[in-house]
């Protein structure tokens, strides 16, 4: 029987590789990542006897992660899986809409914001 698996940052590195090989297996694999014109040809490049698609999120805020929460959560009704494969490396100094660096924000709270 089919899982679905939630894969923010699937759509590239390692998770691109983990969805390849979920897919393989014949599970329905749903990136999730910031930039559209990078996910859905990552989602395209899986084949196999499972599914891919790409959903477009933010999840360097805390609005970001709730609405990705929600819409997902509105989408598949189970969601088996969730792979938290997403990272990012900033070393300038930035901030997302919430004052926070992306590094934090992404890395350490968008996993815990998603109970939220």
């Amino acid at each position: 029987m089919s899982k679905t698996i939630v894969m923010p940052g699937g759509s590239s590195g390692i998770g691109l590789e983990a969805a390849r090989q979920l897919l393989l297996q014949g599970q329905h694999v749903v990136l999730v990542g910031r930039d559209r014109d990078k996910g859905e040809p990552a989602a395209a490049s899986l084949v196999g006897p499972g599914k891919a698609e790409f959903w477009a999120c933010d999840l360097s805020t805390h609005e970001g992660v709730r609405t990705a929460g929600r819409e997902l959560g509105e989408a598949f009704p189970q969601i088996d899986v969730l792979l938290h494969t997403t990272g990012v490396l900033i070393m300038s100094e930035a901030r997302t809409s919430d004052d926070l660096h992306p590094l934090f924000a992404v890395n350490y709270l968008s996993p815990l914001c998603q109970h939220a």
